[in-house]
């Protein structure tokens, strides 16, 4: 009888759960204790019938069957369950039928008015199901959904999504799905119809099959529609490709690779189309190409790598398919080794510029090689803690322009000490040999120089506490010596910086090998926290001051925004202000003023608020007309706002915008000895855009509208409308 019962169990198991496995119920064993509960067992000899009726209850493991009746014809090797099913799985899923019957023999069967619940989403529901063998099994009129049934829907006892097919088969063997003359069904609608389509069973290996579409429609392109086939290559590599079609436009196809191996991993990105060109209004193949990896060897060997390139002549094809914004595409791979206080990197790089006034490419730099190596030596001795010893050997080259061999050389040492009444003091002293081998320049040839650095950080702070509330207040001064040489040779990487209040206590003040400080500088200030056990408010000021004048009179402080000429020998004075409070409050306010006069060179607010209900993120940019560079800039001021309001738990609006304030400026770039005036702009707005969600325990619906100023020449402003529904299975 025990025997008999898991065989009865098992086919219940089957045939309403989607992701269990198959047994083969003639090789079962009889080691699984099974409970069995009945009003009354009955056992009739002659005609061979055995049964349990009147609250029955069966118990194996984590399995639990509830029912009125069980009758096994061990006669014609027939099992039956009769009355009002129920049936649980490990306590996830949980199953319901009218009757069922089981045929030994030949493993087929049948469950009637069957339905379920698994995972404590998932609702299935059908008419009968049939089980033709051990492995194959037939629903029929299925109806599934992971959404609620109940009169608070948006439509009353109607589910926000389901699935309603004629039939479905679960093929256990190959673990899948295969659904025919199927409907997908919102609020109620039917808004798709497959004649076929195949899912792969729940916890079952990747299965290659289509997933979610996307749909957008915009000015430019149309509207367009996405479908992601996705194929499962091997247990290691996978393979997703999804078609665009659009009725203003070609087929636009991508193709995204995944590869995992023994040492890491690798992705590759490609999108591709026969569009037309701008100059020949000609139909030509374009196409990107992206791909990176990250790898990791034994003995502390990193491996990196990326990869960017496109194939268009006219250099917007990632712009007007939305692929990237960025104007230079930067391909490189490093090769690293990393131990306690040592680092080896070698690396390669080249670029690609999509600017409009490069579209040869030839003035485009690579890199190879770039050797950087550090190694720091831990000392005991009373004035030097640790000396570090760094190299950086670059090798540029160019088509056309300016080429060299550069080698940076330098030792530091540290001492950090606390001094009796608390003062911090750190001391770094340190000497930097550089070596240019420069071609195809105005100073071509050998150049060398060599500099001698010394920085002393002095911070002294001052801690109160006041109950839970603290009062933190640090005065800092860094003072940095740097002897007297040459300022730069030329200049690749040492970009101006902007000061501020992050780095205006920095002993250097430009990136880089190239653009070096001379002179001696002192930076100071006060950095000051206030916490009060909820709220957080905070401000650092700061200036740096020079303490003698440049011995070469042409050399030009591009890092000062103030006066790009550094006739003074103060920076402007930079302050920060924040304030961070429980109820969602932020606010973050940079500002930077003259040192002489205090006038105002620029000022960035941001402000954000957010609660359950509603969030607003403000960003404002204001930057005085006297200081502002007119080569990029065509208006002093920006804002951007974006808010979000949940209207309940589910639904929600956002929307956002960027525009240009004030009035308008003339933009004047120099290039050499000629002065190229462009027009201002004539539209002020950036970008902006306004969007309808909706997020519930079963499906996520995004619709929204995003209108783009900044599209490069050749193409006009886009405004794209998009739909994503997105059903949730688990």
């Amino acid at each position: 009888m025990i025997n008999l019962i898991k065989m009865f169990f098992a086919v219940i198991l089957i045939y309403y759960s989607l992701d269990c496995i198959a047994l083969d119920l003639n090789n079962r064993k009889h080691q699984n204790q099974i409970t069995i509960e009945a009003d009354e067992l009955i056992y009739n000899k002659k005609e061979e019938l055995i049964s349990a009726q009147g609250n029955v209850y069966i118990e194996q493991d984590n399995f639990r069957l509830i029912t009125n009746k069980v009758v096994f014809d061990k006669k014609n090797n027939y099992l039956y369950a009769l009355g009002n099913l129920a049936f649980s799985n490990n306590n996830k899923n949980y199953f319901f039928g009218k009757k069922a019957f089981f045929n030994k023999n030949n493993g087929a069967g049948i469950i009637v008015r069957f339905k379920a619940r698994i995972s404590h989403k998932g609702l299935l529901s059908s008419d009968f199901a049939q089980m033709v063998d051990k492995d194959t099994f037939i629903i029929q009129n299925l109806v599934f959904s992971t959404c609620k049934v109940c009169k608070d829907n948006y439509i009353p006892n109607v589910p926000l999504w389901q699935i309603r097919a004629k039939e479905a088969t679960l093929n256990q063997k190959e673990k899948k799905v295969e659904f025919k003359n199927s409907k997908i069904e919102l609020f109620g609608v039917p808004v798709f119809y497959f004649p076929y389509f195949s899912i792969p069973t729940p916890n079952s290996p990747r299965k290659s099959g289509f997933l979610i579409p996307k749909f957008k429609n915009s000015n430019i392109l149309g509207l367009q529609i996405s479908i992601p086939y996705y194929f499962n290559i091997a247990s290691q590599m996978d393979l997703t490709y999804t078609p665009t079609l659009s009725n203003k436009s070609n087929i636009f196809n991508n193709i995204n690779i995944r590869y995992l191996t023994k040492y890491g991993q690798y992705e590759v990105n490609g999108d591709f189309i026969n569009d037309k060109d701008i100059i020949n209004k000609k139909n030509t193949f374009k196409s990107y190409v992206a791909s990176k990896g990250d790898f990791k060897f034994n003995n502390n060997y990193f491996l990196n790598y990326k990869f960017q390139r496109l194939f268009d002549r006219d250099k917007i094809f990632t712009k007007k398919y939305d692929i990237i914004d960025d104007d230079i595409l930067t391909s490189n791979v490093s090769l690293r080794k990393e131990k306690k206080n040592q680092l080896l990197t070698l690396e390669g790089i080249s670029f690609q510029n999509l600017r409009e006034n490069n579209l040869k490419n030839k003035n485009t730099p690579y890199i190879l090689p770039w050797i950087r190596t550090y190694n720091r030596l831990p000392l005991e001795y009373p004035f030097i803690s640790d000396i570090a010893l760094s190299t950086d050997i670059l090798n540029l080259r160019r088509a056309e322009g300016i080429s060299y061999t550069r080698g940076t050389f330098q030792l530091d040492s540290f001492h950090d000490a606390t001094m009796p009444f608390g003062q911090i003091v750190n001391i770094n002293p340190a000497i930097r040999y550089d070596y240019y081998d420069i071609t195809k320049a105005e100073n071509s040839g050998i150049k060398n120089r060599l500099m001698g650095k010394l920085s002393v950080d002095w911070k002294w702070p001052f801690i109160k506490f006041i109950g839970h509330k603290n009062l933190i207040m640090e005065p800092i001064v860094n003072f940095t010596y740097n002897s007297e040489t040459k300022q730069n040779f030329l200049n690749e990487d040492g970009q101006p910086q902007i000061i501020s209040t992050s780095n205006i206590f920095s002993s250097n003040f430009f990136t880089g090998k190239d653009n070096v400080e001379v002179g001696s500088r002192l930076n100071f200030g006060v950095r000051t926290n206030y916490y009060t056990g909820k709220n957080t408010y905070g401000a650092i000021l700061g200036q740096s001051y020079k303490l003698n004048k440049p011995t070469d009179s042409n050399i030009k402080y591009l890092s000062y925004t103030w006066d790009d000429k550094f006739n003074s020998l103060k920076t402007e004075i930079v302050s920060k202000l924040y304030a961070h409070l429980s109820n969602g409050i932020s606010a973050i306010n940079n500002t930077s003023l003259t040192p002489n006069h205090l006038n105002l060179i620029k000022n960035e607010l941001d402000f954000q608020i957010h609660n359950d209900k509603a969030g607003i993120d403000l960003n404002h940019i204001y930057i005085n007309k006297k200081y502002i560079n007119k080569c990029y800039n065509s208006h002093n001021q920006e804002i951007g706002v974006k808010f979000i309001y949940n209207f309940n738990n589910n639904w929600g609006i956002e929307t956002g915008a960027r525009r240009k304030l004030g009035s308008k400026i003339e933009k004047i770039c120099q290039s050499g000895n000629e002065n190229n005036k462009e027009k201002p702009e004539k539209n002020k707005w950036i970008s902006n855009e306004v969007g309808l969600f909706y997020k519930g325990d079963c499906l996520k619906i995004n619709f929204g509208v995003i209108r783009d100023y900044s599209k490069p020449k050749g193409l006009k402003s886009s405004v794209t409308t998009f739909l994503k529904i997105e059903p949730i299975f688990s």
